[in-house]
């Protein structure tokens, strides 16, 4: 698939002395684009994504593209995540470039973030018995806090041109936070359920959202506002330290959406374990990822600026400084590195040596930089299996 966009821009440069003016002002000129649609990366129930180029002039960036299926719904849903993510710009969130239709289907270009997705982070550790660390779930829930801050409070005009305060993601969820590999950059991607704020009464009944992440009141078809981002942003938070979604696991295998529906309403409302109850689980953490989940959205984090004061207290005033993008970035290539699984082996067991000098290396570096994976002079891992909630790997 290749297209051809057609993009006009028109400027003044507001030069307010004719003398000096450099003949640009008021002019419209017409700029060529071409979009090249590789190689398909993703496929959901409205469509694909694909790999691309967005090719100007000799100058090509790479991109994200995401292609609906034929049918109306699809185009409709990819024309609103256009209009109000191609309005957001903030570095937290991957940016939309803008929408267009080919041969009956319509797409977005993205911004393509390589990188890691928190449900592909999330698999890696629950494969290696081992818990996404508490400090690190905590980064990226301040920058995810950062972003929805931003996306909260942001004016976006709607298709009537009317300034709207306030665009609602609906699906924060591991499937949609990503880290970038080159900087540990965490980032929010797609909108494809997000509405305005002035929606909520129209989608009543409407859930949006992965289920397992939904808020309660969007299950139970209520009006919704802001905070059932947070409720799933906690979610999110929750599932990376406990290694899974808890009300997911109430699920049984094969059931269809409307049972599955009905079994985490239920779980919901008795609740599950809290956190607190794990080994090795900060009662801090704990606190804050337990008021961003609550049932009653009236006891939730009533913004995430709120939330984001408690986990910047969490994060960078207890006396060590906490976690950066580097360092998140750092602890990622520990925990994809090819030796990871043999060297957690060779320790569970009690086995010397058969580990390289690189990763050796690795460890160290991380080690000099994270205090707060230092226990007794060594540089531990969280794990969801041994006792006390830790396993040292130096």
């Amino acid at each position: 698939m290749s297209n051809e966009i057609d993009k006009t821009l028109a400027f003044d440069p507001g030069n307010d002395n004719p003398e000096e003016d450099s003949g640009w002002g008021g002019e419209s000129i017409k700029l060529d684009w071409s979009l090249e649609v590789g190689k398909e990366i993703g496929r959901g129930a409205m469509g694909s994504v694909h790999r691309g180029n967005l090719v100007s002039g000799g100058v090509v960036k790479d991109v994200a593209v995401k292609v609906s299926n034929r049918e109306d719904d699809s185009r409709g849903n990819l024309r609103r995540e256009a209009a109000i993510a191609s309005q957001l710009s903030n570095g937290y969130i991957a940016a939309v470039y803008g929408y267009l239709e080919h041969e009956g289907r319509g797409a977005v270009v993205m911004e393509y973030v390589d990188g890691w997705d928190l449900a592909s982070i999330m698999d890696r550790h629950k494969k290696l018995g081992l818990r996404f660390p508490q400090k690190f779930t905590g980064a990226i829930g301040w920058l995810a806090c950062e972003a929805l801050r931003y996306a909260h409070n942001a004016v976006v005009v709607d298709e009537s041109s009317n300034a709207v305060v306030g665009a609602i993601h609906r699906d924060i969820s591991p499937r949609n936070l990503m880290v970038d590999r080159l900087q540990g950059n965490p980032k929010i991607v797609d909108f494809g359920t997000g509405i305005l704020a002035t929606d909520t009464p129209e989608i009543i009944g409407q859930m949006g959202g992965t289920l397992g992440y939904v808020a309660y009141e969007a299950l139970k078809g209520e009006e919704i506002d802001h905070r059932v981002d947070i409720y799933s942003l906690g979610m999110v938070m929750d599932s990376l330290v406990r290694g899974d979604n808890a009300f997911l696991r109430t699920v049984p295998r094969g059931s269809k959406p409307m049972e599955a529906i009905r079994v985490i309403l239920e779980a919901q409302e008795r609740g599950v374990s809290p956190l607190e109850d794990l080994a090795g689980i900060d009662p801090e953490f704990a606190g804050i990822v337990g008021k961003a989940t609550v049932q009653n959205r009236d006891r939730r984090y009533g913004s995430a600026e709120e939330m984001l004061g408690n986990l910047t207290t969490y994060l960078y005033e207890q006396g060590e400084y906490g976690p950066t993008r580097p360092t998140l970035k750092q602890y990622l290539d520990i925990a994809f590195d090819p030796e990871l699984p043999r060297h957690l082996r060779a320790v569970r067991e009690g086995v010397e040596g058969g580990t390289s000098e690189r990763f050796k290396k690795r460890v160290e570096e991380a080690k000099s930089r994270m205090s707060y994976m230092v226990r007794g002079g060594k540089f531990c891992l969280e794990s969801l299996e041994d006792e006390g909630g830790y396993v040292a790997i130096d």
